[in-house]
């Protein structure tokens, strides 16, 4: 059942972006962002599962689908919604805005896995996840920022 869930959530937000979001990024930044994304948090959620035992991922085979599901495709895709709106902001405090509510949102969706027992939070405070999700965030835009100048350089556009 949550497989189910999380698998229709996966779907929804594929098609939201890919369907009803006009790109305002370029194609080799949405492939970058995705695999960057998703290399973040398979880190993340190794170094906490393996490493300091903090995450438990339950021998469940469902559950352990819908965490991989999550980490390749529903949380690039949350990038890539997330920098698609990202750069049309001009303002600063608009885009404090808009990282501190897709922090939120992250967060959110990490205790909704914890919840369905998907990640189990193990002696974890749960601003950890925020502060995680917020250098998450950060890194994405350095990194944004670097590829795009370098694509505007070779392309001449981004």
């Amino acid at each position: 059942m949550v497989f189910i869930f999380y698998l229709i959530l996966n779907l929804f937000a594929g098609f939201f972006f890919f369907k009803f979001q006009k790109k305002h990024i370029h194609p080799l930044e949405i492939f970058m962002l995705w695999l960057v994304s998703t290399i973040l948090f398979q880190n993340y959620s190794a170094l906490l599962y393996m490493n300091l035992r903090l995450l438990n991922i339950p021998d469940v085979l469902s559950l352990q689908l819908t965490h991989f599901m999550n980490r390749t495709i529903l949380i690039p895709l949350m990038a890539l919604i997330f920098f698609n709106q990202y750069i049309l902001i001009k303002s600063f405090v608009l885009r404090l805005v808009w990282i501190l509510s897709f922090v939120l949102l992250l967060t959110g969706m990490e205790k909704l896995a914890d919840f369905f027992g998907v990640l189990n939070h193990m002696h974890m405070s749960f601003w950890w996840v925020g502060g995680f999700w917020f250098i998450f965030i950060l890194l994405l835009i350095v990194t944004m920022k670097f590829f795009r100048n370098s694509l505007i350089k070779k392309v001449g556009r981004a």
